[in-house]
């Protein structure tokens, strides 16, 4: 009875870091994909279409939504990632952040689907100091 359950642990523990590769993986892309709409959105609040805005905002917000989910027990370790062990040991503070994150990006696409151009500018601002706020607490920094 007892090596059933040796074998399963054991092919367990090789699974974690491959279930961590694959989280990293899709946490990377998934900030990758917030990083070029928000850099979009930072070009266009000026004098782009204020629709595409919008949409683009909607997009930053549902991939915003799932930033928490990204960080599970046990993707830590194990890859290559610029994320601070303080995202796990301050997990509450790291989802307030997210949540924070998610806040100003509905701003934001509100702003844009208003025609509000002044608020938009202004809510572009308090996104993008959201992001940092994060990024200062638990990222390492880009060199």
């Amino acid at each position: 009875m007892r090596a059933p359950l040796v074998a399963a642990a054991a092919l367990l523990a090789l699974a974690i870091p491959a279930i961590a590769q694959d989280v990293i993986a899709a946490r990377k892309s998934n900030f990758t994909a917030i990083r070029d709409d928000f850099r979009w959105i930072n070009q266009q609040q000026n004098a782009g279409d204020l629709g595409a805005i919008a949409q683009r905002s909607s997009a930053i917000l549902e991939r915003a939504q799932r930033i928490s989910g990204y960080f599970p027990t046990g993707s830590e370790t194990g890859g290559n990632t610029n994320a601070l062990a303080t995202v796990w040991s301050e997990k509450a503070t790291f989802d307030q952040r997210a949540a924070d994150l998610v806040t100003r990006v509905r701003e934001m696409e509100a702003a844009a689907r208003s025609g509000d151009r002044a608020a938009l500018q202004a809510s572009v601002r308090n996104t993008g100091a959201a992001c940092q706020a994060c990024h200062d607490r638990f990222r390492r920094p880009l060199s």
